[in-house]
């Protein structure tokens, strides 16, 4: 049968047509809005490589704990701890990326496996830098210990004799321990040992070239200069792990674009919130993080103030500097935490606890009550933060905060029950243009991401000046059924309403000769109850009307 381009209604001859049309755009846009990228100093793990992270073992695999400087009750070296904001997020919001950032002075631990004289006859090198790995003494950690070590034992033979010998390697926070077994020391059956040849099987099997070996997931091994049989059934400890984490400097934390070191490793990663732990300089470095956020096409930065700064100090240093910045969260007030891993209370930074409700919640959702209106439930892990040890804002100074642009962790929500969270959500930018609010600035960012993604495809495509041309159609198809989706039929909206041009009315035939097609989306959001105004007439004389009041 025939293909036509013509309405039904236009057909007069019986039969059955197709009309073949430009399918519509078939890419649904993922953005995932809940991903907080952190960036902090680190006791293990790889220094300025992104790791994704969604658990706290993992977070413990990947960075160590969070001992960071932790010898003090209120370190500030501990407040860089990538690992405690890590934590303080997992709860509301498990979606992590993590980057950690040395002031260069890092260094791997070792751990030497000597013979009687003592010299080395294997050296195993750590492939992350850091302390966490450092025991008390060769000779002093057992298996089972939170230290690493390393053994070497006799499977067969004697030690003069055709040995064969296991090499144990016992990483650090009492994880699996690797087995490296059957490496032979001896160059042929009855042979003497042979330090040569047990050296280089045991690096065979240890760095994974020998056949069906699987290297070691924490160390490398190099041989040394002893040509005597090893010590035997004797845990040698690790040290000279080295953090890099005293005085880390901003810079150091930011990184550099060249080398993509520090924030600049998360260069076109997923995150879509960003917290630089630790990074209290008085708002100096607030321009710098914007500015990356904005050109990863990312939502939100955050950053808070030194532990003590009154609110008066940070409204100054914000104007000081021009800290006004739509897409910058300030969260001020440390919270007051239990430390599960050392085990006592101590304050923190306020910045993971804020990016985990933020980012746990639905773009369009403003954090104010959060995360109780979700949860039911406090923020977890806050048993108080330095103004409720003090006692509670008044209202003019609640005021005051949203007004400079600055919210905070607090057991003041308006719900007015005594748990910790949000009681504003308003960026640096202040309070006084309506689109100067978290919900608004995250709702851009998704949009702006799930809008490229979907028109991504269509470049290449032709488009021709003609009032019915299929690629402009299908674009405009494309935008309005992903914006469709945002309005469910009984479901909960995710914006008010939208409309959508992409036709002759806003592409020229001019545009069209230049290679550009012009698309306008035009979606207005949600509005978020911030002031919910009740007026009260009560008494024994109040007349009681059934008519609705006048606006």
């Amino acid at each position: 049968m025939p293909t036509t381009n013509l309405g039904a209604s236009n057909l007069v001859v019986p039969g059955a047509y197709v009309n073949v049309q430009n399918p519509q755009q078939g890419v649904a846009p993922y953005v995932n809005t809940t991903v907080n990228a952190f960036v902090g100093t680190a006791n293990y793990g790889p220094v300025g490589v992104p790791v994704v992270i969604g658990s706290a073992a993992q977070i413990f695999a990947a960075f160590g704990d969070d001992t960071i400087g932790a010898s003090t009750f209120n370190s500030t070296n501990y407040n860089f701890s990538l690992v405690q904001e890590m934590l303080m997020s997992l709860v509301e919001d498990g979606n992590m990326i993590g980057v950690r950032a040395t002031n260069g002075a890092d260094t791997a631990a070792t751990i030497v496996l000597p013979d009687a004289v003592p010299a080395t006859v294997l050296t195993l090198t750590f492939q992350s830098t850091g302390s966490l790995p450092n025991g008390p003494g060769a000779g002093t950690a057992a298996p089972g210990d939170n230290v690493a070590g390393a053994r070497i034992d006799l499977v067969s033979g004697t030690s003069s004799v055709s040995p064969v010998l296991r090499v144990t390697i016992f990483p650090p926070r009492n994880a699996r321990p690797e087995v490296f077994n059957n490496i032979i020391g001896y160059s042929s059956p009855g042979g003497a040992y042979s330090a040569t040849v047990f050296k280089a099987n045991a690096l065979a099997a240890i760095n994974g070239t020998a056949p069906n070996s699987i290297a070691s997931q924490w160390v490398v091994a190099s041989a040394g200069s002893s040509s005597a049989i090893p010590v035997l059934a004797t845990v040698a400890s690790a040290s000279g792990g080295a953090d890099g984490s005293s005085t880390v400097s901003p810079a150091e934390l930011l990184g550099s674009a060249d080398t993509l070191t520090g924030m600049n490793a998360l260069a076109g990663t997923p995150f879509f919130q960003l917290v630089i732990c630790g990074l209290d300089d008085n708002f100096v470095s607030v321009p710098t993080i914007s500015s990356f956020v904005a050109a990863q096409n990312a939502a939100l930065g955050f950053t808070t103030v030194p532990k003590g700064t009154t609110d008066a100090a940070a409204f100054t240093d914000r104007l000081t500097v021009g800290a006004v910045d739509t897409n910058m969260v300030c969260c001020k007030d440390f919270i007051y935490v239990f430390d599960t891993v050392q085990g006592y209370n101590r304050y923190v930074s306020p910045m993971g606890k804020a990016a985990g409700i933020i980012g746990g919640l639905p773009a369009y959702q403003s954090p104010i009550n959060q995360p109780y209106n979700t949860t039911g439930a406090s923020a977890s892990s806050v048993e108080g933060t330095e103004q409720s040890i003090l006692g509670p804002r008044s209202q003019d100074a609640l005021a005051a905060l949203t007004t400079n642009g600055i919210c905070s962790i607090t057991n003041q929500m308006p719900l007015n029950n005594g748990a910790f969270g949000f009681f504003n959500d308003v960026t640096m930018a202040g309070s006084g243009n309506p689109n100067n609010y978290i919900p608004v600035i995250r709702m851009t960012a998704f949009l702006s991401q799930a809008l490229q993604q979907i028109g991504g495809p269509f470049v290449g495509q032709n488009q021709s000046i003609q009032p019915n041309d299929p690629t402009r159609a299908a674009i405009k198809a494309a935008f309005d059924n992903f914006l469709d989706g945002l309005i469910p039929n009984g479901g909960q909206p995710q914006i008010d309403e939208f409309n959508t041009t992409c036709d002759l009315t806003n592409n020229t035939p001019s545009s069209i000769a230049q290679g550009i097609c012009n698309v306008q989306v035009l979606v207005r959001y949600l509005g978020v109850i911030r002031i919910l105004y009740i007026t009260l007439q009560g008494g024994t004389g109040v007349t009681v009307s059934q008519t609705p009041p006048q606006l």
